[in-house]
């Protein structure tokens, strides 16, 4: 049966009819009622209006069920993304959070739970998640959380179970629209900035819901109905709270001297002790790399003072996107077959940065050589059909067929611009496998990174079919079944392609004289 509310009639000849209003059936709910028939007339009947909440005996599972009441009387902040009802897993009893992704439920490792939409599982080769697919908050109908105990058919499951029960559409027309808005105008300043950074996070969308029904062609009344539903999250900006260490505008000429004491020594000098410094701490300019001066152009100089945390930090993740959008259609062929279908498809564009330090060149995005962010454009489709028959009264089957892809492209925002490829490219860098900038890491000073070498597109295809027969023989329930899933797993990894390049202060140091180098 369908989640939701229902009258239970009861008949015999000889006893009075009885009726059992207001039964609710909840996502992966057994429901017994003890109905005791009197002896009366027919036309006389006896009816239970409400009653005591019903105690989950058919079962040895432990969980609870959150319907969508709750969760949208419940505030769902705008976070940084966007509105997930499945936050309020959280809340449950063994519940606790691990990491961005990541829960522990009952002790389990991360990414060992397992997350079923409308009865058939999403899962993937090398992990589950359910804010992967987070269909709008307002077209869930209620989850349930397993955390202990739950049946054989959750044979993917290590550490908990929860359940998505979407919702369908009625015999009347239904929709519902909304829209969040968050600003900085509210927002206290950072400590470092004069001003507020701008930030802005906006979420919108509704949805839609009835019979189908095509004039003069078909009523779909009592038969087939339909539910859309829309979401879309914006944020643009966020808070500067983080600091940088740039080389000053003096040390970009080469110019050294307001290190001090500390001496820059030249490494063709001469090995170990017989190094000599360069006179007055200066580099000359015939002795920069070929390569390194086609980066100075696009170096920032630090608007604090000082040499070291001389320049705010741009943002981790200065935009992020998401967009989810879902169907769902029903369709009762008899009063012995129903058929259920749903899709969605959940999309999440976004630009960040690896860390942990981030750096905005001169040009900004564009001049991507020194830039380490990177552009991730996450997408997640899963398509569900259910099939239930009765074939008896006692005897009921379950079909269900299920299809998700994921996709994770991301890649450096300095992939394919030219700047090692052909032939070296705009760098004259030779010998490196991918037209991608190269990353520049400096072990020893803090200052911050140049590049970003992250580049990969993964994907995942996931196919299942199952069939559950559940068959009442007095009072004995014997249910079995059984699973397929195939998945296609995909890795395609561009990282490090451009090269990685670390340098430490030995390079430019007197060996054993650790103020030395820089």
């Amino acid at each position: 049966l369908p989640i939701g509310f229902y009258d239970v009639t009861a008949k015999a000849s000889g006893f009075n009819t009885a009726v059992q209003r207001g039964v609710q059936i909840q996502t992966n709910q057994t429901v017994t009622l003890d109905i005791g028939l009197s002896v009366g007339a027919v036309t006389e009947s006896v009816t239970v209006q409400g009653g005591v909440p019903i105690i989950q005996t058919e079962s040895a599972d432990v969980g609870m069920v959150v319907e969508s009441k709750q969760f949208l009387d419940m505030p769902l902040t705008l976070g940084g993304g966007i509105r997930n009802a499945s936050s309020f897993i959280r809340l449950a009893p063994g519940v606790s959070p691990t990491g961005t992704w990541t829960k522990s439920i009952s002790g389990g490792g991360g990414f060992q739970d397992q997350i079923y939409y409308d009865g058939i599982a999403l899962s993937r080769g090398d992990l589950s998640n359910d804010a992967e697919v987070n269909p709008s908050v307002d077209a869930i109908a209620e989850f349930k959380l397993i955390t202990n105990n739950y049946s054989a058919e959750y044979a993917h499951a290590m550490g908990g179970v929860t359940s998505f029960t979407m919702k369908s559409g009625t015999n009347q027309f239904h929709g519902t629209a909304f829209e969040f808005l968050r600003n900085e105008k509210l927002d206290a300043r950072g400590f470092f900035p004069a001003t507020r950074a701008p930030s802005k996070q906006n979420e919108w969308g509704g949805t839609l819901g009835g019979p189908v029904v095509i004039p003069k062609l078909y009523n779909g009344k009592d038969k087939t109905f339909w539910f859309f539903s829309f979401d879309q999250f914006y944020r643009r900006g966020g808070a500067l709270a983080g600091l940088n260490t740039l080389p000053t505008t003096r040390m970009a000429q080469g110019d050294f001297s307001e290190l001090g004491s500390k001496l820059i020594y030249d490494p063709a000098s001469g090995a170990g002790a017989a190094r000599t410094p360069f006179p007055g701490n200066r580099i000359p300019a015939n002795r920069f790399s070929a390569v390194s001066s086609k980066y100075l152009p696009f170096l920032p100089a630090p608007e604090l003072p000082g040499l070291v945390n001389n320049s705010i930090a741009p943002l981790a993740s200065p935009r992020a996107d998401e967009r989810t959008a879902g169907f769902k259609i029903d369709h009762q062929f008899t009063e012995k077959t129903r058929v259920s279908g749903m899709y969605n498809d959940t999309y999440r564009p976004s630009i960040k940065s690896p860390g942990p330090s981030r750096l905005l060149p001169v040009g900004g995005e564009a001049a991507t050589l020194l830039l380490n962010y990177n552009a991730q454009n996450v997408r997640t489709n899963v398509l569900h059909l259910n099939i239930d028959q009765n074939l008896t009264p006692t005897t009921l089957n379950h079909i269900g067929l299920g299809y998700s892809r994921f996709r994770n492209p991301n890649f450096s925002l300095g992939l394919n611009q030219g700047w090692t490829q052909p032939d070296g490219g705009k760098l004259g860098l030779r010998g490196l496998q991918f037209d991608l900038a190269p990353t520049v890491l400096f072990d020893t000073e803090g200052y911050t990174r140049f590049g970003d070498d992250i580049a990969s597109d993964n994907y995942f295809h996931t196919f299942t079919v199952l069939d559950t027969l559940t068959m009442i023989r007095g009072n004995h329930t014997f249910k079995l079944g059984g699973e397929v899933q195939r998945h296609r797993d995909n890795y395609r990894n561009f990282g490090n392609g451009g090269g990685t390049f670390r340098y430490r202060r030995e390079t430019t140091g007197l060996p054993g004289v650790a103020a030395s180098g820089d």
